[in-house]
């Protein structure tokens, strides 16, 4: 018995602590937001529902602009992303000359014809 003690503890020591920082913190992630449901539960329904929408309407739409959803949302934020503007394209327009139709800018210091 000593023996397998000994094996698990030499097992624990070689564990990074940045493993352990993480478990710590998944646990203290876990106790807030049960503590911060059970206070959301006396609070007005209409309230929190009001925040909640802003706030997922906010991520939603950074997703959209930012294009940096999880991959598991890629394939609905796809098609949002065709009616509303992202920052890909709103850079892509910046650098279109609006002298020149479909043309990009001219460096500068280049001559213009």
């Amino acid at each position: 018995m000593l023996f397998w003690a000994s094996t698990a503890t030499d097992k624990l020591s070689k564990v990074p602590p940045m493993f352990w920082v993480k478990v710590v913190a998944a646990i203290a992630g876990f106790v807030i937001a049960i503590l911060v449901l059970r206070k959301l539960m006396e609070a007005n329904k209409v309230l929190v529902i009001a925040i909640s929408v802003v706030g997922f309407s906010i991520l939603w739409f950074q997703w959209i602009y930012e294009r940096n959803e999880p991959a598991f949302m890629t394939p609905i934020i796809d098609p949002l992303a065709q009616f509303f503007p992202t920052k890909g394209a709103y850079d892509n327009k910046q650098q279109q000359d609006p002298g020149r139709p479909g043309g990009k800018k001219d460096k500068p210091g280049t001559p213009k014809h």
